[in-house]
């Protein structure tokens, strides 16, 4: 049904035990939150981001911190940053 409304035709994994993010966490790429949530039997994985570059070596990583930011924050960690800086330039004045 997703796939009809939004015409994606790339290809989708589906890993409902989490086992790509515990494997992130060992390697130490980043560490994906994993929450409890009704209906998910092993719980919900919470967004998390790794860009990796050749040889696997790790340019940039990210992953939320439930109960710690926002959800605008999740979607887009760098309006944290601009958020962090708007406020420190409205203390300043």
């Amino acid at each position: 049904m997703t796939r009809d409304k939004t015409g994606f035709q790339g290809h989708i994994i589906v890993d409902e035990k989490h086992e790509i993010a515990k494997e992130l966490k060992q390697k130490g790429f980043v560490d994906v939150a994993i929450s409890a949530k009704k209906g998910y039997q092993y719980g919900m994985a919470q967004p998390a981001v790794v860009v990796l570059g050749k040889g696997g070596v790790v340019l940039e990583s990210w992953a939320i911190v439930p109960g710690t930011v926002s959800f605008d924050i999740a979607l887009a960690p760098s309006l944290a940053l601009e958020k962090k800086q708007a406020c420190a330039n409205d203390e300043n004045r």
